[in-house]
This record gives structure tokens, sequence and C-alpha cells, in this order.
């Protein structure tokens, strides 16, 4: 990569020019190439860590090759797909409806819900005989009503990812803003009723 040349190359050399390329024929933007990167190095290592949270009996090892041949995988059907950014996006979008309520239900317990006072060594309970309960039904209520809400306020490059609300809002994505103002929200209420108290 040397340096840039003092002066542009005389109009119509083709032997010294390199034509742009039309914007028409631009197949991404700067947002897709950041989700791109973000796809191909960072879900990978989530489904990995996420896979070891499991309750099977297998070792982790075998745990982490299975997931991360999965993501190699996936990455690599990703990639030659005919229509590379449209796929991505669809993938990317559809993560949004997951991780946004996900994120916020985690985020009130432990900040609202739990006031950072977390019982560590419950958390590592077997199953069927935790402290904690192996479900949290009203995290899970609060989950699904948010995932909803978050896929009618998304707009995708997908038509099956343009939820009622984005098309009223003229093609505005606040996907984000639902899901978290829901899930949040909803999980405070449903966690203090059944409780009684939010502490």
């Amino acid at each position: 990569m040397g340096a840039a040349p003092s002066a542009a190359p005389p109009a119509g050399d083709p032997a010294h020019s390199l034509e742009p390329v039309p914007p028409a024929a631009r197949g991404s933007t700067a947002a897709h190439r950041f989700w791109i990167w973000s796809g191909a190095n960072i879900a990978p290592i989530n489904w990995v860590l996420g896979a070891q949270t499991a309750d099977w009996h297998v070792s982790r090892r075998a745990i982490s090759y299975g997931a991360g041949a999965f993501a190699t995988v996936l990455t690599i059907l990703l990639i030659f797909q005919e229509d590379f950014a449209h796929t991505l996006d669809a993938w990317l979008a559809g993560l949004v409806t997951s991780v946004v309520p996900w994120a916020a239900v985690m985020a009130v317990h432990f900040y609202v819900v739990k006031r950072r006072n977390v019982d560590i060594d419950a958390l590592y309970d077997p199953p069927g005989r935790s402290r904690l309960g192996d479900f949290r039904w009203d995290g899970l209520a609060a989950f699904a009503l948010s995932a909803a809400a978050t896929w009618c306020f998304q707009h995708g490059v997908p038509a099956a990812l343009r939820g009622p609300a984005a098309r009223a809002l003229g093609g505005v994505d606040l996907s984000w803003l639902a899901g978290t103002v829901v899930a949040g929200g909803l999980y405070l209420l449903l966690s203090s009723r059944r409780k009684g108290t939010l502490a």
C-alpha cells in the first residue's frame, strides 16, 4: 500500500485508472460491514458460552467444539448466500427480537428486583432442587410479550420482519425501545405481584 499518487491519472486512460463502483452496484453499507464482523466473530462466542451453561451431561470441551462448528458452518452459509446483505440483515434483525427482551429482563431483575444482591451459590444449585426455582414464569411471560412488541416495531429488510407499528411510522425502527420498555416494565410489574415487594 504505497502513497497515493500526487496527481489524478489522465481521463480515459484504462491502464492507470480505477472506476468507482456505482452506487446501485454496492451491496453493503458501513452498518452492514459492522454487523458482518459482529455476526462472524461475536455471535459464535456467545453460542459457545451459552451452550456451556445448559444442563447437558456432555463435557464442556465437546459442547465448545460442537457449538463452534455450528457457528462456523452457519457463518459460511451466510457468506455464500446469493443476497448476503439481505440474509445477514434478516438473521441479525431476528436476534434483536430475542436479545433486547432478555437484556431488559436481566437488567431489571439485577438492578431493581434484587437491588444487586444476588445469591451466587444458589445459581449453581442442581436442576430440580434450585432455591431459585427452575423457571421464572414472570420473566418468561415478559420475554415472550416483549418479543412480540419488538417485532411490531421492527423494520428489517425482509418483509416478514416489518412489523405493523414500524410500517405505520413510515419505516422507523423502534424495536429496541419497544422491547426494552415492554420487557422491563412487564417484568417489574409481574415480579412485584409475585413476591408482593420489589426487594
